[in-house]
């Protein structure tokens, strides 16, 4: 993009004379910028460290101290402002369908869809720099979407047949084809004719195999000593849930799917009927369970392992 193009669009204020007047893209993170990238400055300590690694110019609010005479340095009133100036103009100019997506339906788009034109963005628009040029297919919060004041993709539903249920699997047809035990709960077949439905529509690529990385009400199967076991393998199972907010579905799900069970529920955030997750392993290694629904994000299963005895000589 011009530079000329560029402080028109999102309303900056040129603060010098500089040599280099355009951009090959853009970015607002160190670890992502590439040569020729206009620089969005959220951090003003950044800034040397971003002309190094090849900022042809850069975006900020406030003051700063011009460091670098050959490359634009651009003022704006708000670096928030500037930025959804900025993406609304791609947004629209390469005719990008937007959807608003809640966490659940967000994280399964995320799961299954690939494609080099879309972009999730989950708390943070200013992820969406490094992309904005390409970005034809958007996927964020609500909450997100409503801050860039544009057209919103009404969302389409697959239409799923359903052929078996079981705690963890889930066999269906869809668009003419039978799946056989797809790695997904039915506990969530809402949410997956909605991403099928949005599939279909911008002529993705559905893999079912992509259905084991989805993190929601994921089975980890284990023997007695906590070591994992091949899916299905065993008769215990530690069910692991990131998101505290579907702890309640999940365990009135399990009661009612799998009332023959022995179940545990642990949680690191206190909610009624579950055990505090400080005392984890005390409670596995004590309570017979064929189930254990255990609320916590990034867990690790090696923090189960037996401990190592330790003998005292005398």
């Amino acid at each position: 993009m011009r530079l000329d193009n560029l402080l028109h669009l999102i309303g900056g204020e040129l603060k010098n004379s500089p040599a280099i007047k355009s951009f090959q893209g853009f970015s607002a993170d160190l670890e992502h910028l590439k040569k020729g990238d206009l620089y969005f400055a959220r951090d003003r300590t950044t800034i040397d460290q971003a002309i190094k690694g090849g900022a042809y110019g850069i975006v900020y609010e406030g003051w700063s101290q011009i460091s670098d005479e050959e490359i634009p340095w651009i003022k704006v009133a708000n670096l928030h402002e500037a930025l959804l100036r900025l993406s609304r103009f791609y947004l629209i100019k390469n005719r990008a369908l937007i959807y608003a997506l809640d966490p659940l339906t967000f994280d399964l788009a995320h799961t299954l869809i690939d494609h080099p034109k879309a972009s999730f963005i989950k708390e943070d628009l200013f992820e969406i720099l490094g992309m904005l040029e390409d970005v034809e297919f958007l996927f964020l919060h609500p909450d997100l979407a409503q801050k860039l004041s544009l057209d919103i993709a009404p969302l389409p539903k697959a239409q799923i047949e359903p052929v078996q249920e079981y705690l963890f699997e889930y066999s269906f047809v869809y668009d003419g084809r039978f799946f056989e035990r797809a790695r997904i709960s039915p506990l969530f077949a809402k949410e997956l004719e909605l991403v099928l439905g949005i599939i279909k529509e911008c002529s993705f690529y559905f893999d079912p195999q992509r259905l084991h990385h989805f993190s929601h009400f994921h089975p980890i199967f284990v023997d007695t000593h906590f070591r994992p076991k091949e899916f299905g393998k065993s008769e215990r199972a530690l069910i692991i849930e990131p998101d505290p907010a579907l702890l309640e579905r999940e365990r009135r799900f399990l009661e009612s799917k799998a009332p023959w069970a022995k179940k545990l529920y642990i949680a690191k955030k206190r909610l009624e009927g579950f055990e505090p997750f400080e005392e984890i392993r005390e409670i596995l290694y004590n309570l017979p369970f064929h189930y254990a629904l255990i609320g916590a994000e990034n867990f690790q299963i090696d923090l189960l392992k037996p401990l190592e005895q330790e003998f005292t000589l005398f």
